[in-house]
């Protein structure tokens, strides 16, 4: 199996399966069920970068790896109280806010702000990640920079809305 998208452009949706006939029949034929069939454009730009992955993939790997480091030193600069780790593959970072902040609430307030965050809980119909917000994390620096002064100011105002975040404590009851 392979695809473009890594090595290209994460929107170029075609992929393809290389096996024998009968490995690949069945999901052939749902893919056919599931949907009318991949763009025609997409299909023939891929058709066209497809001798030129093996050259391409390095560079792109190089980039992405880049404006991860980036993306990662902004968001350590204007927003110290977040954690991720790095992905081990994909263009996706996962971020933790501070305990006991519901990403939802903080994607409403990112959008008022110019930046669109996917919430965790989105993703993760378990709750595990209700603190979470997925970022792109391949944007130029220029974007990457400008996205992280917008999550910095709707946390911001997220903040003075809220107050400010303090850790749980317990107190005995007398």
């Amino acid at each position: 199996m392979g695809s473009p998208a890594k090595a290209v452009r994460g929107g170029l949706r075609i992929g393809w399966i290389r096996a024998p006939q009968d490995t690949v029949a069945r999901p052939a034929r749902l893919k056919a069920l599931d949907d009318l069939g991949s763009p025609l454009l997409d299909q023939a730009l891929a058709a066209r970068l497809l001798p030129t992955l093996p050259a391409l993939a390095p560079e792109r790997a190089r980039i992405r790896r880049e404006r991860l480091t980036t993306l990662t030193r902004l968001l350590a600069e204007r927003l110290p109280d977040w954690r991720w780790q790095a992905p081990q593959g994909g263009s996706v970072l996962w971020v933790e806010l501070p305990a006991g902040t519901d990403a939802r609430l903080y994607a409403q307030m990112a959008l008022r702000h110019g930046a669109e965050v996917v919430p965790g809980a989105t993703t993760d119909a378990t709750g595990a990640h209700d603190d979470y917000v997925r970022l792109p994390c391949s944007f130029a620096p220029e974007t990457a920079a400008a996205l992280v002064d917008r999550l910095a100011a709707a946390w911001t105002a997220l903040s003075r809305s809220i107050g400010p975040y303090r850790a749980p404590t317990c107190r005995q009851e007398r």
